[in-house]
């Protein structure tokens, strides 16, 4: 895992920027607990995510491969095997609003595929990422978070 530093315009929204490429995990489903959290998260890996509801957990909801994670109130169920090539934003409390033009509290308990929030630009987030990130090398995920940074600054709206 790779975490950058952030740009001094940054720092009071954004807690982390990180690039995991870990070794493939098994399949297997894991529990992420509430919280009150909001992460923007783009999988390098395969153009999805997957959560997992209901009954067994039997019910499947799939997103983009770019998407916010809002805060949660309830559990969410993840499959492992989707977390190989992950880059992630961590905001402080509160700190993802200037981001985004939709009340954080209208994205509890969802996963929001990014081009519903920043139209195009955030549809093709992941291609753009897909294309620093050419190889495994830290060179490329810095490249890649160096990227993620300022996508960030151009949509960061103010306080």
């Amino acid at each position: 895992m790779v975490i950058r530093p952030r740009s001094a315009a940054l720092a009071p929204f954004v807690r982390s920027l990180a690039y995991d490429d870990g070794p493939e995990l098994p399949p297997r489903r894991e529990r992420i607990l509430p919280g009150g959290g909001v992460s923007l998260m783009v999988n390098l890996h395969e153009d999805e995510f997957r959560t997992y509801h209901g009954p067994g957990h039997a019910t499947v909801r799939r997103v983009a491969g770019a998407m916010l994670a809002g805060p949660r109130a309830e559990h969410t169920v993840i499959d492992t095997a989707e977390q190989r090539r992950i880059v992630t934003v961590s905001f402080t409390p509160a700190g993802a609003a200037p981001f985004f033009a939709v009340p954080l509290a209208e994205t509890r308990d969802q996963l929001v595929e990014l081009g519903d929030l920043w139209g195009r630009e955030g549809a093709v987030l992941r291609e753009r990422l897909l294309t620093a990130a050419t190889t495994a090398t830290a060179a490329a995920a810095t490249a890649t978070l160096r990227l993620v940074e300022t996508v960030l600054l151009d949509h960061l709206a103010g306080p």
